[in-house]
């Protein structure tokens, strides 16, 4: 990591970003840049934009509650940076001061999960752990085969979650433990945060497709908006550009969808 941008304002969940992203840097050795956050709907664009001409590595943006005039909060615009970014976006929640020490970094397989994973080790302070934490959907089935599908989907989930440890470096180390939950994504792996007593949730945000933002989009929203401690949230490899002509794309009608 070589280049972190702190998007600041004038509230204090603003000073704990920058804190935090001055305690990333100084174990990193990396740069820290710091624009103006604007609460105004094309400021997550901007942010991004920025983000990518500068090829930063990582976004640091509060997650405070306080909102604007037009209804953004912080946490808000984190989640819109998320959605257009090319890089991870961290949303600082406010008093936190350093490195993470207690991470749950949600998982689906996706690439972009992988990638927030393995970001999410990697800024883990030096005897921090980390939860890789994979749920199990619920499923509508008769009774007598649900107890089958259950034994072979955490079947096939134990190994995902082996191949995931392995694709974050992490194989060899007991600072990593997989863990399996069922039922609703965001609200298990809130609950198994609050329980654990974690300073940060990572997730992959791989959903800037209308369709796409139907079907995945609402756990990485659900995350950020009710989780009471960071989150990171890690993108598809899509450049801004991209993103921009696919939500254009967006306001054409899907049959079906209101």
């Amino acid at each position: 990591m070589h280049r972190i941008l702190v998007a600041t304002q004038s509230q204090p969940d603003s000073d704990s970003a920058l804190r935090v992203a001055r305690a990333i840097a100084a174990r990193e050795e990396a740069t820290v840049l710091q624009t103006v956050l604007r609460h105004d709907r094309r400021a997550a664009l901007a942010i991004a934009a920025e983000a990518e001409q500068q090829m930063v590595d990582l976004i640091v943006v509060g997650s405070g509650a306080n909102e604007s005039a037009n209804g953004l909060s912080s946490g808000g615009i984190g989640l819109e940076i998320a959605r257009w970014s090319t890089v991870p976006v961290l949303a600082v929640a406010p008093g936190s001061t350093g490195l993470p020490h207690t991470v749950v970094a949600a998982t689906d397989f996706s690439p972009s999960s992988v990638n927030a994973a393995r970001t999410a080790f990697e800024l883990l302070d030096d005897s921090g752990t980390l939860s890789l934490v994979h749920a199990c959907p619920d499923v509508e089935l008769p009774p007598d085969a649900l107890g089958d599908w259950r034994e072979r989907y955490a079947h096939f989930a134990r190994k995902l979650l082996a191949r995931t440890m392995r694709q974050m470096g992490a194989d060899d180390t007991d600072r990593v433990v997989p863990v399996e939950l069922e039922g609703n994504p965001a609200e298990e792996i809130v609950a198994f945060a609050t329980r654990v007593g974690a300073d940060l949730i990572a997730a992959g945000n791989h959903s800037y497709h209308v369709v796409e933002r139907l079907l995945v989009g609402s756990v990485a929203t659900q995350l950020l908006r009710v989780a009471h401690c960071s989150v990171l949230l890690a993108p598809s490899g899509a450049s801004v550009a991209q993103r921009e002509l696919a939500r254009q794309g967006a306001s054409v009608t899907v049959p079906g969808v209101v």
